[in-house]
């Protein structure tokens, strides 16, 4: 057994470079009508949401030719990212490109637009090249952008896992077992030692070791660490619960680590 050490509290952005400007985009799983499905989306817009004059939802539903568990074969990869980049250039003129789904036998792309008509008309015009594919395009009036905001952008769960991400990318590039148990380690900060007490004493119900240390002088602040054996496979439901913990006693958790066990 071989181990080596990975940390992460802080999430490396994907970037897409759009023409002129690049923007934050991630992803996550989501069971969307029951179908397990992976939700991309530009977590930029989310400070900027909604903006003024975009106040029409569009629509593009692809349907899949041989989907296979509710996703495409791997064949259908360059016309999909064909179909993907036409829309990455319509983005920034006519409408912003807002995120899309898949899954279901179908990838969906979002966008909101000033003309409503004329974003229909573009994306019809967009798959007269791709005459192999069925699908639906459509708009709505959606000026709050909820679409966006409670269907696109992750809820806490899809948070959770993307702020995860990055120490399974790095155990992954280390050739990690993923699913072997082995030491974690959480961090959580706090300002108020009382807050830490109860805490404490929650987190210990739960099968964690702890402690913390103390700095500051004048505004002491408290670092806890909490020790748990889990395999890193299961830590997102760890996570979200020590999460949710440490934030009804005021607290923000501030990432995990582990060691990397290899065979």
């Amino acid at each position: 057994m071989q181990v080596g050490f990975a940390h992460s509290n802080t999430r490396t952005p994907t970037v897409i470079d759009n023409a002129s400007e690049k923007t934050y985009w991630d992803f996550y799983s989501a069971n969307v009508d029951g179908d397990y499905s992976l939700v991309l989306v530009n977590m930029d817009l989310i400070p900027v949401a909604p903006i003024a004059g975009y106040k029409f939802m569009g629509f593009l539903g692809v349907n899949f030719l041989n989907p296979k568990n509710g996703f495409y074969h791997e064949d259908e990869l360059k016309a999909l990212d064909a179909i993907e980049g036409q829309i990455m250039l319509i983005s920034g003129h006519d409408a912003i490109y807002a995120g899309r789904k898949t899954g279901g036998g179908t990838r969906d792309y979002y966008f909101y637009a000033k003309d409503q008509k004329i974003v229909e008309k573009i994306l019809n015009e967009l798959m007269k090249h791709y005459p192999e594919y069925k699908f639906i395009v459509g708009s709505e009036l959606d000026e709050e952008w909820k679409a966006y905001t409670d269907f696109l952008y992750p809820n806490e769960m899809g948070l959770n896992e993307i702020a995860n991400r990055p120490v399974h990318e790095n155990l992954m590039k280390n050739g990690n077992i993923s699913s072997e148990t082995r030491i974690c380690d959480h961090f959580i900060l706090f300002n108020n030692k009382a807050a830490v007490t109860g805490f404490i004493e929650r987190a210990k119900a739960l099968g964690f070791h702890t402690s913390f240390k103390t700095t500051g002088i004048l505004r002491k602040k408290y670092d806890v660490n909490l020790q748990r054996e889990d395999a890193p496979t299961n830590i997102d439901s760890v996570t979200l619960q020590l999460k949710r913990l440490a934030a009804e006693f005021g607290g923000a958790y501030d990432g995990w680590a582990t060691f990397i066990v290899r065979e």
